[in-house]
């Protein structure tokens, strides 16, 4: 596991990231579809409602402990300090001020009083190396360790003495490789606008004020998942980190306390390998077909030693729908012995290639095309960006000439209850789980699918969804795969 940790942070300095311009951090530095905004039902009640849910949230559930008259002291207390010096001033957040205060970019970010800002704080015990919990998340550890080994680190290149010539060289190496780790991690915690807890709560994904550089995510900022639960009332980001206490004020923005650090995210495929027990097949499918690049966006080593600038290589903004073991168990057992086989390997990876859309970056709430001159772009302004949303649209594939269906629907609760939305995630008319949808990566988007998906329902489907599955269908595949293939052949 702790190699993994390391994997991770290697890939995050192997690339740098570009800072936002000043006085851009409050302001959308994209056209989405879809905002990042709570549907308008929960907005709309959410002044009658949001003290009596804090209320609750703390008292009843026990998320954590509330003097109720505190609380509504300090709420009608205008905060007197920026996000950093609230951090700087909190005891429990004393970590996570000495990893800002190694990167002063960061530290007058948030200490600016012209930006409107939010900061995901992991408190103290989150940055506190763990006993091996076996109780977190397989995720949430590999994070914690590679964090850990980030503030081991800190302490140790800015800490030491100089002895040396060498010594000096190689810590002004360790020092370059650490800032551009150090301020992506913190860049990942950091949104460009101020944004309550509640109105996070209601959003699948959130932008944050990381930009990787080189293409990656397409040039835009990359995003959290959001995932909330009613009882108890919780709000949890990329599948593990909980806010367990929000909306500390400031006078630049908002502070919002985690328990567990974040990570940027690895690319689609190193995302993808860390579930092998659930995603294997599916993995081993894309390297048999040669594929697994395409999944990827990594450095690569120059040998020009006078480059300017890094090197890489793979897809820096696509969306990928990655089935699930299960998935495939789902097919004919003789179907996957022939998709296995090197007989079937051509259908193999043209079965992948239909559940790939390149230059494409899939959310929710947020879809982009890379291609500014594509034909989706064109109807940019065609949709609601506010309350409730019902969205489709057929998505180019890799594999050429075929097309992806995809659906989004967002709707407000039956009761007023605010930071609280619906979703209906499909993909050929396939519904997408609510917490296997709007993964977050590196470059771009993936969502675990529960099928694997059939190109011949996208050729030959009918627009009220009807399909003839008992020509087209997986069970008859003997009937029309091998000469679809033909048919299709590159």
């Amino acid at each position: 596991m702790r190699a993994t940790s390391t994997l991770l942070l290697l890939s995050l300095a192997s690339s740098s990231v570009s800072a936002l311009p000043r006085g851009a951090g409050c302001h959308k530095t994209h056209t989405p579809y879809f905002e990042d905004k709570g549907n308008s039902l929960a907005t709309s009640w959410s002044g009658v409602f949001h003290d009596v849910w804090e209320s609750v949230r703390g008292t009843v559930f026990g998320l954590y402990d509330v003097d109720l008259y505190d609380e509504l002291e300090k709420t009608f207390r205008a905060p007197d300090k920026s996000v950093y010096q609230t951090l700087a001033a909190d005891p429990n957040f004393s970590n996570i001020t000495k990893l800002i205060n190694y990167d002063p970019e960061i530290k007058e970010l948030l200490d600016e009083a012209s930006h409107g800002l939010t900061f995901l704080a992991p408190n103290n015990k989150a940055l506190t190396p763990p006993q091996r919990r076996k109780h977190l998340h397989e995720i949430a550890i590999t994070d914690e360790d590679a964090i850990h080994q980030l503030v081991l680190h800190a302490d140790e290149i800015y800490n030491t003495s100089d002895d040396d010539d060498d010594d000096d060289k190689d810590k002004e190496r360790k020092k370059k490789i650490l800032k551009w780790i150090l301020n992506a991690v913190l860049r990942y915690h950091t949104l460009p606008y101020d944004i309550t807890s509640t109105s996070i709560a209601g959003n699948s994904t959130v932008q944050t004020n990381l930009i990787p550089k080189e293409g990656g995510y397409g040039g835009y900022n990359l995003r959290i998942k959001v995932e909330k639960t009613l009882i108890p009332p919780t709000v949890t980001i990329n599948k593990y980190a909980k806010i367990v206490k929000g909306d500390i004020a400031a006078t630049n923005g908002l502070i919002h306390e985690l328990d567990h650090p974040l990570l940027p995210p690895p690319s689609i495929l190193n995302g993808v390998y860390l579930a092998p027990q659930w995603l294997s097949t599916f993995s081993s499918a894309i390297q048999k077909v040669g594929l697994a690049e395409g999944l990827d966006w990594h450095w690569v080593h120059d040998k020009d030693h006078h480059a300017k600038k890094p090197k890489f290589e793979g897809s820096p903004a696509i969306t990928a729908f990655v089935p699930t073991n299960s998935a495939f168990k789902k097919l004919p057992e003789h179907l996957v012995l022939y998709l296995f086989s090197p007989v079937g390997i051509r259908a193999l990876r043209k079965l992948l290639q239909f559940h790939v859309v390149p230059n494409y970056i899939i959310h929710a709430e947020w879809i982009v095309p890379v291609d500014p001159k594509d034909s989706f772009s064109t109807m940019q302004h065609s949709l609601v960006e506010d309350g409730d949303q019902d969205f489709s649209f057929p998505f180019p594939t890799a594999l050429k000439n075929f097309t992806l269906p995809v659906s989004i629907k967002k709707w407000g609760p039956t009761l007023p209850i605010p930071g609280v939305a619906n979703f209906e995630f499909k993909v050929l008319g396939h519904v997408v789980d609510k917490a296997r949808f709007d993964l977050p990566a590196w470059n771009g988007a993936w969502h675990v699918v529960g099928d694997v998906l059939n190109p011949m329902k996208s050729k030959h489907g009918h627009h009220d969804g009807s399909f003839d599955e008992e020509k087209w269908g997986w069970e008859n595949w003997e009937e029309w795969l091998p000469d679809w293939v033909a048919e299709y052949d590159e």
